[in-house]
């Protein structure tokens, strides 16, 4: 897979890969002023968990 920025319309698009690499593309998204899409992959060792609960529904986990 090919590592890119693109410059988009009004903002800023990144691919991130490796974990030495999350740090400072966070950094640099937060000091940039405007638009800014980071896009991470994460290997399927890292276990991330859904952020809907099981049986739920995005509906069930909004408060308000």
């Amino acid at each position: 897979m090919t590592f890119f920025r693109v410059r988009v319309v009004r903002g800023w698009f990144e691919f991130v890969r490796n974990k030495a690499d999350l740090v400072p593309a966070l950094k640099e998204m937060i000091a940039y002023d405007g638009p800014y899409v980071l896009d991470v992959e994460v290997p399927y060792q890292e276990h991330v968990l859904p952020m809907i609960p099981t049986g739920m529904t995005v509906r069930d986990i909004i408060k308000e």
